[in-house]
């Protein structure tokens, strides 16, 4: 009876550790990367940026008024934005570019990649917004908390799937 006890102890274990890497591996963590993507582009899209990771959001610099009437005329801009609105699509390559540039265990690096149809980079075009007052790729406090909380919930699903009982109290 007490090595029946002591084997299922053995295979519980067994079966938590191989869900704790899994948790951990590249692909989860991708996971948790995509998500990061998903909500810096919101928030940016909304008109609004961080300025250091775990801070506060706050808005995007306004645009200038020379800036306003050069959107207002141009042909090309991007269907979710107005000629007046600071959210950085102008059109909308840099952010539509966003993605995990890498994942390693419990590590993710998010940013733009790829070229533009103006011969120059997104990682050129997020470099100069940024330096113009405009910061977007951090993730404030709040952010961070829903990407934990969406962590923690494929953690439980990652435990669900090797069967081993699990319960937040």
């Amino acid at each position: 009876m007490a090595k029946d006890v002591e084997l299922q102890i053995r295979q519980i274990f067994s079966r938590a550790q191989r869900a704790v890497v899994d948790a951990v591996s590249a692909k989860a963590t991708k996971a948790v990367g995509e998500k990061a993507v998903e909500i810096v582009r919101r928030r940016t899209r909304l008109g609004y940026g961080a300025t250091e990771n775990f801070g506060q959001r706050s808005r995007l610099k306004p645009l200038s008024s020379k800036y306003v009437a050069f959107r207002s005329t141009f042909s090309e801009l991007y269907s979710q934005t107005t000629p007046k609105r600071s959210n950085l699509t102008l059109t909308g390559q840099m952010l539509d570019s966003l993605r995990v540039i890498s994942s390693v265990r419990g590590a993710v690096v998010i940013g733009p990649k790829g070229a533009r149809d103006d011969e120059k980079t997104n990682e050129e075009i997020a470099g100069y917004v940024s330096e113009q007052g405009r910061p977007f790729l951090f993730v404030t406090t709040l952010e961070f908390n829903q990407l934990f909380r969406f962590y923690r919930q494929t953690f439980t699903d990652l435990l669900k799937r090797a069967r081993v009982g699990y319960r937040r109290k």
